[in-house]
């Protein structure tokens, strides 16, 4: 039985049945059913305690299309060794209704690993009319994904923009060039600051000083200072690649146990971790390169950073101090701290 994958998006989400008969059975599928046998599919559309992509769109318009056609090409891939499912967060299907909803949202961002906010014409044309009285619910992401990036008690390690400008065809314009970017307001959007902070502080988060009064501009222009992604084509997997890569990229995959082995009393085995303080300058090196954060080689050798060195870190902003970016000196401090607390797995260390 062939069913495609819209279909099957909208019977889990309708909570329909799927009935049929196969050889001389009748058999019947539910939402649960396909939920545990198909979940690599429909996975993206279940509720969850952490995501590990959260997708920010205006709803309406070619963003939606955009957003459902990332998420059909992250059902297609998965993560770390286990080659698990990706989790991703649509606010149309996780989001449940009633007052919480907005409390979903918030947590929904700050257990996050990465942000992808769609900035899109479609997203910034109603803002140069923004009514700092009234909410405007992607501001409010995108607000509470600023906050929580500065934040320790938040999960997420990442914002990567995605920028698209007005289709013709397949082409897609420059977002920075168009005009709904050039008019965005210095208006401080008031209403959903507050709305923001006052769920962020049930989450015990407090957003810093500056927050207090910023702009919608300067909310914006906050988000690209992160690296982002300018589509200049319509090619949603080659999109969905690019935030695949992002994904993985900050995502720490667990190491598997070891299997379960008769030990002999001879020969001893060797230790499957090594104490982060014992390392050299090029055991790091090559550390940091098996581990994807090969961005920071160049300020480790450098300041010729020994494992006892990284052991010594308190804090990010030491690391930032070192000449490391903010970004990356967060997920390097992140990694530091596991590797504090577990050992560094002697197989980083193998690879070339």
């Amino acid at each position: 039985m062939l069913i495609r994958l819209d279909d099957l998006h909208s019977i889990v989400e309708s909570n329909q049945m799927i009935t049929g008969r196969g050889g001389k059975r009748n058999y019947v599928f539910g939402r649960n059913e396909m939920s545990c046998h198909l979940e690599r599919w429909v996975q993206t559309f279940l509720s969850s305690p952490n995501y590990d992509l959260f997708l920010s769109y205006r709803r309406g318009g070619y963003d939606v299309t955009l957003v459902c056609g990332v998420c059909d090409h992250m059902s297609c891939h998965g993560l770390g060794t286990a080659f698990r499912p990706v989790s991703v967060f649509v606010d149309s299907y996780q989001l449940p209704r009633g007052s919480e909803a907005q409390l979903s949202w918030v947590q929904a961002v700050m257990n996050s690993t990465v942000f992808v906010p769609i900035v899109s014409v479609e997203a910034l044309t109603r803002l140069p009319k923004h009514d700092s009285d009234s909410m405007d619910n992607l501001i409010f992401e995108w607000y509470c994904a600023l906050v929580a990036l500065a934040h320790q008690k938040s999960k997420l390690r990442a914002i990567f923009p995605v920028l698209f400008g007005k289709r013709d065809g397949t082409t897609v314009s420059n977002l920075l060039e168009d005009r709904c970017f050039q008019r965005l307001p210095n208006i401080v959007p008031s209403r959903t600051i507050s709305v923001a902070n006052e769920l962020l502080g049930r989450l015990g988060i407090e957003a810093s000083a500056t927050f207090s009064e910023i702009t919608i501009a300067t909310i914006v222009r906050k988000l690209l200072l992160f690296p982002p992604l300018n589509v200049t084509t319509i090619a949603v997997s080659s999109i969905g690649d690019t935030i695949l890569g992002v994904v993985r990229e900050h995502v720490v995959d667990p190491i598997p146990p070891p299997p379960s082995v008769h030990i002999s009393p001879v020969p001893v085995p060797s230790p499957s971790v090594r104490p982060l303080e014992s390392l050299s300058l090029e055991e790091v090196l090559v550390l940091l390169k098996a581990s994807r954060l090969q961005k920071n080689c160049e300020v480790v050798e450098k300041e010729e950073l020994t494992g006892e060195h990284l052991c010594q870190c308190e804090s990010k902003d030491e690391l930032v101090e070192l000449g490391l970016q903010a970004l990356h000196a967060r997920t390097l401090f992140s990694n530091i701290l596991k590797w504090k607390a577990e050992g560094v797995p002697v197989s980083l260390l193998q690879c070339k």
